[in-house]
């Protein structure tokens, strides 16, 4: 197998392990379906000439503040997306094209689709994910290859979906210059699960953390570059003495049962004035969750506006804890709040946060004393590589990168 090709199998492999470990289970549809599946859902690029491509998976919070971010400091670059045609006659023809273009490769395809079959190396989950892959792959390069119009460059957001890691290898193949942007403010630590180095032409990365976490080798990247968490900072908060108002910011995923719990231990020992709560953004508990005397954050409203409005929170294994800290609200990190393992970002096991097993454990003299600790700064900017920083200077300097890979 070609070797750009191995790179997204081995990355799909290791994340589909991540999410075993944190409960998700994988599909088991039949490879017919995904097939079906790979073909309705297939990417569609509206290139505009001289344009650069800023793709991943879906269009979600985390996807709109790093779009938004790069159109802050490139005002002037005019960026194109991929999309999945709704249109039924349409994506029926333009499906027919791959197909017809693809269709040199099929007795390789169906070679290879054997062979994961057979490997006890992978799982049907692996096979499916890597098959939805080759389909974008090869619709990405159909564009590539066949439009006459030609993209400047690729900006990759969220590079473990099967999405965002064909436009990227999609790139890769053509020449095209190419940039990876990480989802999210950081990403877990799992022993035993190793992402491998793609050769994009400039990796964006929040912090040296996201690098250590995703396995970036300074030797094998061309060019590395840190941009920080975007958005406002503040200092950060003292934790007061009477709690007004108590957030919970949840994990994805959390039962109704131990919310319910949760919030009854919050009201009997802190006896604020307000709950807050923030779900996350994929969790369909918000939809139907009731409660009194609580207030459910609004899906537009940002973490950091959330993080406003209260004088403590709680939180389980989120990455959104990073993003709150910045706007300088002090957390808690609640080791019962979810299945995912216990501290997987490393923000307790490096005394960015304090961890508490329950709510009835917590003391707020203990917080402060994390807080306060002289070397807290220099922790905080492992994690995010702006805090603290001039962030006119970081977002020039990051322009500077960008534009010396895209050739602007």
């Amino acid at each position: 197998m070609d070797i750009l090709l191995y790179r997204p199998l081995i990355t799909i492999r290791n994340h589909n392990r991540y999410k075993v470990r944190v409960d998700e289970e994988g599909s088991s549809g039949s490879l017919w379906k995904v097939f079906i599946q790979g073909i309705k859902n297939i990417s569609h690029i509206n290139i505009i000439q001289d344009s650069i491509i800023f793709a991943g998976k879906g269009s979600g919070p985390a996807f709109e503040r790093e779009r938004k971010y790069l159109q802050s400091i490139l005002p002037e670059v005019t960026f194109s997306s991929s999309y999945c045609r709704r249109n039924f006659i349409k994506r029926f023809f333009y499906s027919v094209s791959i197909l017809i273009y693809i269709a040199p490769l099929y007795p390789r395809l169906i070679k290879l689709v054997y062979r994961f079959a057979k490997n006890n190396h992978l799982t049907n989950w692996d096979t499916e994910k890597y098959i939805l892959f080759l389909f974008d792959f090869f619709a990405y390069k159909y564009f590539f290859t066949k439009n006459k119009t030609k993209a400047k460059g690729v900006i990759t957001h969220a590079l473990l979906s099967p999405r965002g890691l064909s436009l990227i290898t999609a790139a890769i193949k053509e020449n095209i210059p190419s940039i990876f942007i990480l989802h999210g403010a950081c990403t877990p630590s799992y022993q035993g699960i190793i992402y491998p180095t793609f050769p994009v032409d400039l990796h964006l990365l929040k912090s040296k953390a996201s690098q250590d976490r995703m396995n970036i080798k300074a030797s094998r990247a061309k060019q590395i570059a840190y941009y920080g968490l975007p958005g406002d900072e503040k200092p950060l908060r003292s934790v007061p003495e009477i709690i007004k108002s108590f957030g919970i910011c949840l994990p994805y995923g959390i039962s109704k049962d131990v919310l319910d719990h949760l919030i009854d231990d919050i009201q009997k020992n802190f006896q604020p004035q307000q709950v807050n709560i923030r779900f996350h953004p994929r969790d369909q508990l918000r939809h139907n969750y009731q409660k009194s005397g609580i207030i459910i954050s609004s899906s537009y409203e940002t973490v950091q506006d959330f993080a406003n409005n209260c004088d403590l929170i709680v939180a389980g294994n989120t990455s959104a804890i990073l993003d709150i800290l910045k706007i300088g609200c002090p957390v808690i990190y609640l080791d019962s709040m979810d299945t995912f393992g216990t501290d997987v970002y490393g923000f307790s096991d490096m005394r960015l946060i304090p961890e508490f097993k329950a709510i009835n454990d917590i003391s707020l003299d203990l917080c402060n004393i994390v807080y306060l600790d002289r070397n807290w700064p220099t922790v905080m900017s492992y994690f995010d590589s702006s805090y603290d920083k001039d962030r006119v200077l970081v977002n020039q300097n990051i322009k500077e990168s960008i534009y010396s890979v895209l050739n602007l």
